[in-house]
């Protein structure tokens, strides 16, 4: 999904500002052409959402209503942006 194409899924654009934007942009970027299933395995495998579980005391394929710890997510798109900014300097 190309970044503006925010409208072909609803809302309202318009009440967002630009960073906003911008960060919905590239969530639907590299998220966006992903089927609810993948997305689904997604929130399985990844440490935010593993650690969640592991909190609950949940199996690894068990559903949780624990909430995910910002630090947790903060620390996974961390290391994310990290390892992109590194290979953009190669």
């Amino acid at each position: 999904m190309r970044p503006g194409q925010l409208t072909s899924k609803g809302g309202r654009p318009t009440a967002l500002d630009g960073s906003e934007r911008e960060s919905v942009d590239l969530v639907l970027e590299s998220y966006g052409d992903l089927s609810a299933h993948q997305l689904s395995q997604m929130t399985h495998t990844e440490a935010p959402w593993v650690r969640s579980r592991q909190r609950a005391g949940a199996a690894p394929l068990q559903r949780s209503r624990e909430r995910l710890a910002d630090n947790d997510i903060f620390e996974y798109f961390d290391a994310l942006t990290s390892i992109d900014a590194d290979e953009l300097e190669d």
